[in-house]
């Protein structure tokens, strides 16, 4: 269920089932043999074949979920969601999908970006010594009454600047981010980079700590609700800007529901235990 209704989002939400049952499997596999490395070639042969579809037919199928306002946003219902993206799936033939192969590669290969920005930073554009990173935090810290002036987020602004790449923005519905290595190469340099993310992984290693020792009394469920708290931050081309948002956002709201709803879970899912005589 959780895989099909994936498809009625715009930013491809049945991903997250494929990787999950992808680790899941793989944590039962106890011995390696012939049978099960023939078992993962066949799978693994469908997944692309899959991903070469969706790659084909995404640009189209986000079309029509967003009714032509070129934004990302779903105005249809599910139903006519689905048909559409059976329509689409069933015009795939094999010209169509030789072409979507550079695609996919060009989809995995995100450090390109990284890659464009090296290339520009500092020859044609300068180090920029904290700007990125101090108006990232200004950005999601600042309330937009206090700053009538606050711009709307678009990460491809970003992405075109440093990489000089031409790419469709906000108002064609699409979005393109240059990702947080890259945003602290271009503030701070090969060397200088190393820090602030070091402090990303600081602040990841004690929203970590904080959570599984506080969420309850349960392991189990402490690592069940880490899961799903890391489970925002997990891409390398995550934009700086809606890094820092997401993961105050995030932490707030898990604080929250450590305080009020989860000791009512635990208690609700829990076996009661005897009672002593």
């Amino acid at each position: 269920i959780e895989f099909v209704s994936g498809f009625f989002s715009f930013f491809s939400e049945f991903k997250t089932v494929i990787f999950y049952l992808i680790v899941l499997l793989a944590g039962l596999i106890r011995v390696v043999n012939v049978k099960q490395v023939l078992l993962a070639g066949v799978i693994g042969g469908c997944l692309v074949l899959f991903a070469l579809v969706w790659t084909q037919i995404k640009g189209q199928y986000r079309s029509f979920l967003n009714g032509g306002t070129r934004q990302q946003v779903t105005t249809v219902s599910q139903d006519a969601a689905l048909n559409k993206l059976y329509d689409l799936s069933n015009n795939v033939d094999e010209e169509s999908l030789n072409s979507s192969v550079y695609q996919l590669l060009d989809r995995l290969q995100y450090t390109y970006h990284f890659a464009r920005t090296i290339g520009r930073v500092p020859s044609v554009i300068p180090f920029q010594k904290g700007k990125n990173w101090t108006d990232n935090i200004q950005f999601v810290t600042t309330p937009r009454f206090l700053n009538p002036n606050k711009p709307t987020f678009d990460a491809t602004e970003k992405a075109k600047k440093y990489t000089g790449l031409r790419y469709a923005g906000r108002r064609s519905g699409a979005s393109f981010s240059l990702g947080y290595f890259a945003e602290c190469y271009i503030d701070f340099g090969s060397w200088g980079m190393m820090f602030p993310l070091f402090l990303i992984g600081l602040m990841y290693g004690l929203a970590y700590w904080y959570l599984l020792r506080n969420s309850s009394n349960n392991y189990i469920f402490n690592y069940a609700v880490v899961g799903a708290f890391f489970m925002e931050f997990n891409a390398f081309e995550m934009d700086g800007t809606l890094l820092i948002g997401r993961f105050l956002a995030t932490f707030v709201t898990f604080v929250f529901l450590i305080k009020v709803a989860f000791p009512m879970i635990i208690t609700y899912i829990s076996e009661p235990q005897p009672v002593k005589r």
